[in-house]
């Protein structure tokens, strides 16, 4: 486990395992995200090179006109649980392929979790798969192909 040293404004030092750290710096990192914050997105967990993101489905935003959460909706839920995942092992992405399998429709004032977990990370392109559930049902899979354009410098690689 690697431990970060942070400096508080104060000038104090402050010791954090690197699961705190990572997570700290990731939600600040996603703060600051639009797109997120308008849909209101959280994340509940973050693991090195995986994460849980979650939604709940709200009529005034998320739907289509039958009340149930709409197929872009449960993508991009998706799509920012995987960018969220490579960015838990210090990667910039952005998506080149999103395939996402739709297994059963939710209804608004679900509450949504897309689980997403790194398969491949060689360098350029990153594989990253995922599964949004709802109440213990699988609703939709998801198979990414993500191009690596940067890094997150102050968060590790392994940790």
């Amino acid at each position: 486990m690697i431990n970060a040293v942070l400096m508080c404004r104060e000038g104090a030092i402050a010791l954090a395992t690197g699961k705190d750290f990572v997570t700290k710096r990731i939600k600040e990192i996603y703060a600051d995200n639009h797109f997120v914050n308008l849909c209101g997105m959280k994340i509940e967990d973050i693991e090195c090179g995986g994460v849980v993101l979650g939604l709940e489905i709200d009529g005034k935003k998320h739907t289509n006109h039958s009340r149930h959460a709409h197929g872009g909706a449960i993508a991009a839920l998706a799509d920012t649980a995987l960018g969220v995942s490579a960015a838990t092992v210090s990667k910039r992405v952005v998506t080149s392929s999103l395939q996402v399998s739709y297994i059963k429709g939710l209804p608004e004032g679900s509450y949504a979790r897309a689980h997403a977990k790194i398969i491949s990370n060689d360098g350029n392109y990153m594989v990253i798969r995922g599964e949004i559930m709802s109440a213990g049902e699988l609703i939709a899979e998801v198979m990414a192909t993500m191009v690596v354009v940067g890094e997150y410098k102050e968060i590790p690689a392994e940790w």
